[in-house]
């Protein structure tokens, strides 16, 4: 829109206000399907990312009314090119260019919606997990180690450790399902490999961390795998 705009009052090109208001219309259309979609990812966030995702919501709406209120000037004006209806488009673009930030801080810096566990590590060294004996046959146990969620698992005889989040939602994987050599998200039902971690089955689209272990002195210790 705000293209069309500047190319059009600049060349003295009229016909394209038209194009300019085709443009905003269907961007308005489209925000309205993508608030929609938004609020839903918003609802099962935690208070951190729900904080920032609330302004990025707002910031994004405040934009949405006002190239709104473009297109009803440009409509009223039968599609003519002028410099308040632009002015208002322009005011938006800058508005949402700010929600894009605080939206691509949400998906890049924590992760929401891709992956959860995007920026975990460690520990760098075996560090002592759960006793060996505390953990049976088909158990699950949830431990923390130097910060960091690790769901232990005794199958078939052997141990595994990986991250105890599900990268999609965050969900506590501990209160999942083993199934066949992989973990079953309580919550949206992705699968996940105990060997590796790696994305058996979606919507999950990132694995989660896997950690080498070992067990010493009647102790499971873990280690990051990288």
């Amino acid at each position: 829109t705000v293209l069309f705009d500047v190319v059009g009052l600049f060349f003295h090109l009229p016909q394209l206000g038209i194009a300019a208001g085709i443009a905003c219309g269907v961007g308005v259309a489209g925000a309205l399907v993508t608030i929609a979609a938004g609020l839903m990812d918003w609802m099962d966030t935690d208070p951190a990312e729900k904080s920032v995702g609330a302004v990025h919501g707002i910031v994004n709406t405040v934009a949405t009314l006002l190239f709104l209120a473009s297109f009803l000037m440009r409509w009223h004006d039968q599609w003519i090119l002028n410099l308040q209806s632009f002015a208002v488009a322009l005011v938006g673009f800058i508005t949402v260019s700010g929600g894009a930030y605080l939206g691509g801080g949400l998906v890049y810096h924590m992760g929401v919606m891709i992956n959860r566990n995007a920026y975990r590590s460690g520990p760098s060294d075996f560090k002592p997990a759960l006793a060996a004996s505390e953990l049976a046959e088909g158990q699950m146990r949830r431990v923390d180690v130097e910060g960091q969620p690790i769901l232990l698992v005794k199958s078939a005889g052997k141990i595994y450790a990986i991250g105890a989040i599900c990268s999609h939602y965050g969900a506590p994987l501990n209160e999942g399902k083993l199934e066949s050599g992989t973990i079953q998200c309580p919550w949206h039902f992705s699968r996940f490999a105990l060997a590796d971690g790696s994305v058996r089955e979606g919507p999950a689209c990132a694995a989660v961390p896997c950690y080498e272990v070992r067990i010493v002195k009647e102790q499971i210790e873990v280690r990051f795998q990288a």
